[in-house]
């Protein structure tokens, strides 16, 4: 929560991450399962996430899918994480 939004704070020479809200739950989905399951590589989710099942992923995704997208959301392209 406090790393994927638009008010995140940004270290100097770091790209942003990329925001969640408002993204479509089965975008969300493929994320996470990929992250967890280690078929997308990234610095912390993958461990964060290994101990979820796909019905508590989906709650996740739900979750940052019903939140309004920022305007920073929508104007900055989607990055990996």
């Amino acid at each position: 929560m406090s790393c994927h939004n638009a008010s995140a704070p940004v270290t100097a020479g770091k790209p942003a991450l990329p925001t969640l809200e408002g993204r479509p739950v089965a975008e969300l989905m493929t994320v996470l399962q990929a992250m967890r399951d280690g078929r997308r590589s990234a610095t912390l989710m993958p461990q964060l996430l290994k101990g979820y099942r796909d019905d508590e992923l989906q709650r996740i995704a739900a979750y940052f899918a019903a939140q309004p997208a920022t305007q920073a959301a929508s104007a900055s392209p989607r990055q990996s994480q």
